[in-house]
C-alpha cells in the first residue's frame, strides 16, 4: 500500500519554478496559501477553491452535475453511504482543496476504507469526500484566463490507488455541444473567471449524457503555463492563447512516479524522440518529459516510446 504524503508539501511544479517561468507562482495547496494573490482571496468566490465539500454544495445549488458522493466528519456516515451505494471501485478524498492527488484514493473494496479514512485524517482532519468514480468518455481540464477560455487538455489518469495525472495532451477541441454546456457552467463562476491573471482550472468528465464537473483549482502548478518550457516548445504564452484558435503545435506532458533523476536523462531522451524531444525534469521521485509536435500521430507514437522506456527501467 502506498504511505502517507508527509507535510510541509512540495508541489513538483513550485521546485521547477523560477524567474524564468515570469509568473507569480501559487497554488491551492493550504501550504502554498501565503503566496495567493489577494484578488483571489477576495473575490467572493475563493471559498470554492478551498474546500471541495463548499464547491460541491454550490454545484447542486446550481444544478451542475457532480459525481455522487457523500461528505462527513463521521466515519460512521461514510461508511453507511459505502454499504448502501455499494458501487465500486469509488473515490475517497479529504474535503480540502488540494493539488497533484495528494490525499485522493481509489477505494476499489469497502474493506479498504478504514485504511484509507485513517491515511487522509491523519494529514487532514475534518470531514471526508466519498464519491462515485467515474469512467467517462474522456477526462478534460478548462484553463481559463483573464475571463477567457485559453486551453483545453485532455488528462489520462494512473491506474493505481492515486488519483494521480499520468498524461496530459493539448490543445483538444471539444464537441461543439459539450462546449456550449460547459460554458454554461463556467458561467456560474464569473467571479473566479475575473480576477485578474489568475489561471482557474476546471476539471470535467465527459459522459454520453453531457460534462460531470470534478474539480476547480487556481495557480501555476502546471509546467505547460511556464512561459520558457512554452517558448522551447513553439508554443504561445498562455495569456496569448485562445480556445480553438490554430495553434499548429501539439504538446504533450507525461508524468512517471517512483523515479529518480538518475533513471533518464536529456540525451537519451532526446535521441529516443529527435523531433518532439522539449525537455525533461525530475523533483522528488517524480519524472515530467515533454513533447511537442505539429504532427499528433508523431507525437502518439513517441510517446509510446517514453513510456516503454520507463517501464523498461522498472524491469
Amino acid at each position: 500500500m502506498y504511505s502517507i504524503m508527509t507535510r510541509p508539501y512540495i508541489c513538483p511544479s513550485q521546485a521547477l519554478i523560477n524567474a524564468e517561468h515570469g509568473c507569480h507562482f501559487f497554488c491551492d495547496h493550504p501550504d502554498c496559501s501565503q503566496n495567493t494573490p489577494e484578488a483571489l482571496k477576495s473575490c467572493g468566490q475563493y471559498d470554492l477553491l478551498t474546500s471541495r465539500i463548499k464547491l460541491r454544495e454550490f454545484c447542486r445549488e446550481n444544478k451542475i452535475a457532480i459525481p455522487a458522493g457523500t461528505a462527513a466528519e463521521q466515519f460512521a456516515r461514510i461508511s453507511a453511504w459505502a454499504v448502501k451505494t455499494n458501487r465500486f471501485p469509488m473515490a475517497i478524498k479529504t474535503g480540502i482543496n488540494l493539488c497533484d492527488g495528494e490525499a485522493s484514493f481509489v477505494l476499489k473494496a469497502f474493506r479498504e476504507l478504514p485504511e484509507f479514512y485513517e491515511r487522509i485524517t491523519a494529514d487532514y482532519p475534518g470531514a471526508v469526500i466519498l464519491e462515485e468514480l467515474l469512467n467517462p468518455k474522456a477526462r478534460i481540464e478548462l484553463t481559463c484566463l483573464n475571463a477567457k477560455i485559453r486551453m483545453a487538455t485532455q488528462i489520462g489518469l494512473e491506474k493505481s490507488l492515486l488519483l494521480r495525472h499520468v498524461w496530459r495532451a493539448f490543445p483538444v477541441v471539444l464537441p461543439a455541444v459539450i462546449m456550449q454546456q460547459i460554458k454554461i457552467i463556467l458561467s456560474r463562476f464569473s467571479r473566479l473567471l475575473e480576477v485578474p491573471d489568475v489561471p482557474i482550472r476546471f476539471s470535467f468528465a465527459i459522459k454520453a449524457d453531457g460534462p460531470v464537473l470534478i474539480s476547480v483549482n487556481a495557480g501555476f502548478n502546471r509546467p505547460e503555463y511556464f512561459l520558457h518550457w512554452r517558448a522551447e516548445a513553439g508554443l504561445p504564452p498562455l495569456a496569448e492563447c485562445e480556445y480553438q484558435s490554430p495553434v499548429g503545435r501539439f504538446g504533450k506532458l507525461l508524468f512517471f512516479s517512483g523515479f529518480s533523476g538518475n533513471d533518464a536523462d536529456a540525451d537519451k531522451l532526446r535521441q529516443l524522440c529527435s523531433t518532439t524531444f522539449v525537455k525533461y525534469a525530475a523533483v522528488g521521485d517524480q519524472i515530467t518529459v515533454f513533447l511537442c509536435s505539429d504532427k499528433a500521430a508523431t507525437l502518439l507514437e513517441d510517446s509510446k516510446k517514453v513510456d516503454a522506456f520507463f517501464k523498461h527501467q522498472t524491469g
